[in-house]
């Protein structure tokens, strides 16, 4: 062993990693699955104001087909559909693009990316087909009907 101690990761690999070069072993949670889900249609909050519903009511598909928008989220789409009236308005006074505009401007940036309703340069998720079995051009063909 040289100077500095041991080196983090370096020795032999326990048993139990996987042992794959190049690539990594979990899959991207937006990477295509081969059963998609059928996404869950349900009305938006009772407490949402008229504007923000227009907002849920806009942007609420897009988002249910992706998949990230479910019972369980739907809370934080609600926050989501009133900062985007927010800053609607906060876009039209005359602070436009100071500190309180571009504090909104970041969180729904923040709140577009969770719920990948905004530009990242991902491909979203689509319905893959199986794929192929490697072991079938080892079978034997059927035999033909009598």
């Amino acid at each position: 062993m040289g100077w500095g101690g041991r080196r983090v990761n370096s020795g032999r690999k326990r048993k139990n990693q996987p042992r794959v070069a190049g690539a990594s072993v979990l899959r991207h949670p937006s990477a295509p699955t081969a059963n998609p889900v059928e996404p869950e249609k349900f009305d938006p909050p009772e407490d949402l104001d008229d504007a923000a519903r227009a907002v849920w009511v806009e942007r609420s598909p897009h988002a249910a087909a992706i998949g990230t928008l479910t019972r369980a989220t739907a809370f934080a789409f609600a926050r989501y559909c009133r900062i985007v009236v927010l800053e609607r308005n906060e876009s039209k006074g005359p602070d436009r693009a100071g500190p309180n505009h571009r504090g909104l401007m970041t969180a729904l940036h923040t709140l577009e990316q969770g719920f990948r309703i905004a530009p990242d340069g991902r491909p979203v998720a689509r319905v893959m087909p199986e794929p192929p079995n490697k072991l079938d051009r080892f079978r034997r063909p059927p035999d033909p009907p009598v």
